[in-house]
């Protein structure tokens, strides 16, 4: 403010923010993209660790290689103590390997199964916040100061979400957005959704995902979604990338 020709003072006449939609929702996509391909990387690597590097000689094929090399000696050696005991002995080593991994190999399991049930609880927290930030934002003027950092606040969960499970957002009116995933499975509006899991614990190679809850062996995904239905992200592919959507394609496929 001027007082003739100098000035006297400042007066704030609105905070606004500049926020390029595109790029933002872009830049969502690829959080969840990098987030899938980081958690499926963390787990290959962990399973390459227990295959073994190949000609090692703690590797999965030099055990397989071993036992059919001793079986070839066999095959032409039959009467040989000293053949008949390398293939025992190859035998026993690669069916302790082979057990040894599998044992292993459900630990990665159960290491999934208790990343959805971290995941879920992270989600539950960020679609509650969102929704919260909706409230506070309906109740304000657009040109409102207060306004642009409690959206601020609300993009921050939105991104976090985001990392978990590939979503889509819809500007709506009075400041307020609402969140679906990319399924068309509403998160968070002016109220949130709610994810449970109950993990399984300890896992067996029979321990497999059933969309009946009888018969499943492991956790399942449940939303009770906005207006109080439910559905299983699982069972209905909703969600298909981030976080999430790894974790649950290496319990319950890759692994």
């Amino acid at each position: 403010t001027n007082s003739g020709l100098v000035g006297s003072g400042v007066r704030v006449t609105g905070v606004n923010r500049e926020i390029d939609a595109y790029v933002q929702s872009q830049l969502r996509v690829e959080n969840s993209g990098a987030s899938y391909a980081g958690t499926r990387a963390q787990f290959y690597t962990r399973l390459q660790s227990l295959l073994g590097v190949p000609g090692s000689d703690s590797a999965l094929e030099t055990g397989l290689s071993n036992f059919a090399t001793s079986l070839q000696t066999l095959a032409t050696s039959p009467d040989s103590y000293a053949a008949r005991s390398g293939a025992l002995s190859a035998a026993q080593s690669l069916a302790q390997t082979l057990n040894s991994t599998s044992t292993h190999i459900q630990s990665l399991r159960a290491d999934a199964e208790a990343g959805l049930a971290d995941a879920a609880n992270t989600a539950n927290d960020a679609m509650q916040h969102i929704a919260d930030l909706n409230s506070q934002l309906g109740g304000l003027n657009a040109d409102d100061p207060a306004a642009a950092a409690l959206k601020d606040q609300r993009d921050s969960y939105i991104d976090q979400l985001s990392q978990l499970m590939d979503i889509r957002v819809v500007n709506g009116g009075n400041n307020q957005v609402s969140v679906f995933t990319t399924s068309g499975v509403q998160l968070a509006g002016t109220t949130a959704a709610h994810l449970s899991f109950q993990p399984q614990g300890t896992l067996t190679p029979n321990s497999l995902y059933n969309a009946d809850p009888q018969k499943s062996g492991v956790g399942t995904l449940l939303l009770t979604g906005t207006n109080g239905s439910g559905v299983d992200l699982i069972a209905s592919h909703a969600i298909r990338s981030g976080r999430i959507a790894a974790l649950i394609e290496m319990r319950d496929q890759i692994l």
